[in-house]
């Protein structure tokens, strides 16, 4: 039901989750001697111009599931409690999201290349910051959702 708040952030939180699977999340600078390389992250791989170099393919899966899981919490409506679960469901995806990112940078900051370069600096994009956003999000509709559950068995007990 789109009238309800909760379902506003999560809709919110499909949305910036999507942003994270279209942008960058890291860039990586590569130094040599005459020339230095730009590698760029995203969920899917890190590429280098538009060949592909490494596969992160498990944060795309956190990701895609991150995005199901909130669009089924928004489906089940009647089932207040079962619509709490999910959520608290997500926000532990977007941790291990930020686990798994975690390990990629500690796995991608001692890379080298063929030639015996190795990664100087990693900078991170402004999308990292999205998941952490979803997780306030979610926060915000489970307490809509407690809310609504609360009035529910207010308006039961007056029966």
């Amino acid at each position: 039901m789109i009238q309800r708040i909760q379902t506003v952030y999560l809709l919110l939180v499909t949305v910036l989750t999507s942003l994270v699977i279209s942008f960058p999340i890291m860039k990586m600078l590569i130094m040599g001697t005459k020339f230095y390389f730009f590698y760029t992250v995203t969920v899917l791989k890190a590429y280098i111009g538009d060949i592909s170099a490494y596969s992160v393919w498990p944060l795309l899966a956190l990701c895609i599931s991150s995005i199901l899981l909130s669009l089924v919490a928004i489906s089940q409506f009647k089932k207040r409690v079962l619509q709490i679960r999910l959520c608290v469901f997500n926000i532990l995806l977007i941790v291990g999201f930020y686990a798994m990112l975690a390990w990629y940078y500690w796995i991608l900051k001692d890379w080298t290349l063929e030639d015996g370069f190795l990664v100087d600096k990693i900078a991170f994009n402004w999308t990292v910051v999205l998941p952490a956003i979803n997780i306030i999000l979610i926060y915000l509709s489970i307490r809509a959702i407690g809310r609504d559950e609360a009035l529910v068995r207010a308006t039961e007990r007056l029966r």
